[in-house]
């Protein structure tokens, strides 16, 4: 497992990171987790980035933000990173449409309930998002950003999420 400092890699490299990977790796992205047990290709605190500021070309926080509490820094540490016209794209589990799928009896409640609060697999959810909560949260540190409809790196193509992006 790669753990050595991040700040020594050469300035005309493309970074593009994976926040939070789990076992959903991206091949060319650097894999970033805090659980040694999925083998990120780099065991780092996401909210804790060992990139110099504006070093980073792309992220990716694949059902990652709703695992930061409401006082976290990550979006700020996220921005403080990502080179200028650098992209974000951020996808969460919708609560909003979790609820409707559910009404159409197209989502059990067990599963309703993971979508909401987390599972046991991994940390709990401190946050609950709708696209309209997403773009507030996000929009604080990303004034860009828009709601979108897919993304080629998908930790998941579910019904029951929300996708956005942003630039620098």
């Amino acid at each position: 497992m790669n753990t050595k400092r991040m700040t020594n890699r050469p300035t005309n490299t493309v970074i593009k990171l994976n926040l939070g990977c789990h076992k959903w790796k991206i091949q060319g992205w650097i894999n970033l987790d805090t659980d040694e047990k999925m083998k990120p290709d780099v065991f780092m605190d996401v909210e804790k980035l060992d990139y110099p500021d504006n070093s980073v070309d792309e992220i990716y926080a694949g059902h990652m933000l709703e695992h930061l509490t409401a006082d976290s820094n990550g979006l700020e540490e996220w921005r403080r990173v990502l080179k200028p016209g650098g992209k974000i794209t951020i996808t969460v589990p919708d609560t909003e449409k979790a609820f409707e799928l559910y009404n159409r009896g197209e989502l059990d409640y067990e599963f309703l309930i993971k979508v909401a609060f987390g599972s046991l697999e991994v940390t709990e959810h401190h946050a609950v998002f709708s696209e309209k909560s997403l773009i507030e949260r996000v929009g604080k540190v990303f004034p860009n950003v828009k709601i979108i409809d897919t993304f080629e790196h998908l930790v998941a193509d579910v019904k029951w999420q929300t996708i956005c992006n942003a630039t620098k």
